[in-house]
């Protein structure tokens, strides 16, 4: 979902034929979100017809962390003054992406579009309250959803009914939720984390 916005984004941005410079931020090499996460991102960039053509930087981690993740952009975005998009695998990094891009002048309306993942609500706030904010989207998980779905399995259950019944196929997918400036007010939860 990020990786379309941010093709649209960027498409809107810069036109579809010239070039443009993504760098990713995940968690740890080889981990499997990290991974999940970065093959989710390019294929939804790659399903927008007319996406500008991609250069992805190599990958830097932050190992899920925002003092981490700090000097691994900031030393990527100082070597590429021309880096276009960012796709950040957990808001939880956001705050130290923000230090880093500030240190050299890159974060900020027009600057690097910034695309993340997990629905905190501080950067849906963020959003909500700054339409110029470099952050384009994030995705929501919807946990308060997923808790009120495993309460009524757990509940169904301990009524005994039959567990091809209460869960069929034995799980429920909830679909994510595509977060950005134009929706963000809607998402807003002040009395939520997520």
């Amino acid at each position: 979902m990020v990786g379309a916005e941010m093709a649209r984004t960027l498409k809107a941005k810069q036109g579809a034929t010239k070039p443009v410079k993504i760098l990713l931020v995940l968690g740890f090499a080889g981990d499997t979100n990290s991974a999940n996460r970065e093959a989710g991102f390019k294929a939804g960039y790659a399903s927008v017809a007319g996406a500008p053509p991609v250069q992805y930087l190599e990958n830097v981690y932050g190992k899920w962390a925002a003092d981490t993740a700090v000097a691994p952009v900031r030393s990527v975005a100082t070597g590429n003054p021309d880096l276009q998009g960012m796709f950040v695998g957990t808001d939880s990094m956001l705050p130290g992406v923000q230090q880093a891009l500030t240190s050299v002048n890159m974060w900020g309306e027009g600057k690097v579009a910034i695309a993340s993942y997990d629905g905190q609500m501080k950067v849906v706030k963020q959003m909500k309250e700054d339409p110029n904010s470099p952050v384009i989207a994030t995705v929501a998980n919807l946990p308060a959803q997923q808790g009120t779905i495993a309460a009524q399995m757990l509940d169904k259950a301990l009524k005994g009914e039959d567990k091809n019944t209460a869960c069929p196929g034995n799980k429920i997918f909830v679909k994510p939720t595509l977060i950005t400036h134009e929706n963000a007010s809607s998402y807003y939860k002040s009395d939520s984390d997520y």
